[in-house]
């Protein structure tokens, strides 16, 4: 929509209009810009076309609903996202838990090719690198530390604006920095690259394996936030260097929160390396257990805990599978997956290790 706007030296509302994606309306009255009424509403076509806005679209263009619906973040529902067509707006508001779609990370070399237009998946959570250019994506802009935007690729230039001394100061130009032409950092881990061709294969799964797909990112997601307080750069295996240097300087006290926040690619990276580290492990848990030991990071549990209260393992409660339920019970021993346990206040459950040392002891099982 916005190269249909570039190429033809219009507005994006205009443009819209013109493809059925808005409704046409009447001129719009004195002193009110033109599609004030509907500017609004072009964010949220990235993440649902509803059946009015696909019937004009088709009847314009010859597009058919699904194809429309693919380039939408709905193309992605079932396996990263949850978005239930029939509640999209409530299903728009929790895509904070999983997904900041007012800000994307970018390949700098993909922009300067494509006028434009650039992939839907750059938007997911657990896209962190091109595969084509083999670099690093990009997520905020080195001359003024904003994140990007979508708005901002559509441009080709940053819409950030450097921070005041206060809110009585002067309001500064935006950044308008070349998207096309920030530097980049580029891959060398073969570990890294299979990794996110795996995670954006199975993102975009067909119908079929999409239960498989959903259960694995829930197990992914709660993995994560493990490794938020348990890793180390040490267990970046196979990581490149930029990658363990960003995640070195990952502090605690952001830690915690990190899970609402856009994120560096580098530092997504970093927590899906991890994150598949103790997945791969024969027992998740025991994994994340050894991590925390190893990195002198007793307190992992009370502050996975206190991650939980904000939302951060929320949406994977329902979604991961039976091998991450007792990381879950770590974090939340009063509810798992809706389900409540009787659980003493501070017990957790018990690692492969232990049970077979007291088995070793001939003590009974409980």
């Amino acid at each position: 929509m916005h190269a249909l706007a570039r190429d033809q030296a219009r507005s994006a509302v205009q443009a819209a209009r013109q493809v059925g994606l808005l409704p046409p309306t009447a001129a719009p009255e004195p002193g009110a810009g033109l599609g004030h009424r509907h500017r609004h509403r072009i964010p949220t076509l990235t993440v649902h076309v509803d059946d009015p806005t696909a019937a004009r679209v088709t009847a314009t263009t010859g597009l058919p609903p699904e194809a429309l619906r693919a380039m939408t973040l709905e193309r992605y529902a079932g396996t990263v996202l949850d978005l239930d067509r029939a509640h999209w707006w409530r299903g728009a508001g929790r895509l904070s838990e999983w997904i900041d779609h007012t800000a994307v990370s970018v390949c700098p070399p993909c922009l300067a090719t494509a006028a434009d237009r650039w992939p839907l998946a750059w938007l997911l959570p657990w896209s962190f690198l091109c595969l084509d250019h083999r670099v690093y994506l990009v997520g905020q802009c080195p001359r003024c530390a904003a994140p990007l935007t979508p708005a901002g690729v559509a441009a080709g230039a940053c819409t950030g604006r450097p921070s005041r001394a206060s809110n009585r100061t002067k309001l500064k130009p935006p950044c308008c920095a070349d998207l096309t032409n920030l530097p980049t950092t580029p891959v060398r881990s073969y570990r890294t690259v299979q990794l996110q061709r795996a995670l954006l294969t199975a993102a975009d799964a067909p119908a079929d394996q999409r239960p498989a797909a959903r259960e694995r990112f829930g197990d992914l997601w709660v993995a994560a936030c493990a490794a938020m307080f348990t890793a180390d750069p040490r267990d970046l295996h196979g990581a490149d260097d930029p990658v363990r240097d960003a995640f070195a300087t990952f502090p605690d006290t952001v830690r915690a929160g990190t899970h609402r926040k856009h994120q560096p690619p580098l530092i997504r990276a970093a927590l899906a390396l991890a994150a598949d580290t103790i997945l791969s492990a024969p027992d998740p848990f025991d994994a994340v257990v050894v991590m925390a030991q190893r990195n002198q990071r007793p307190e992992w549990s009370l502050q996975l805990a206190a991650a939980w209260r904000p939302g951060a393992l929320r949406p994977a409660a329902g979604r991961g599978g039976l091998r991450v339920q007792k990381i879950l019970q770590a974090a939340h021993p009063g509810v798992v997956g809706g389900r409540a346990l009787l659980i003493a206040p501070g017990a957790r459950p018990e690692t492969q290790a232990e049970r077979r040392a007291r088995q070793a002891t001939g003590e009974p099982d409980t």
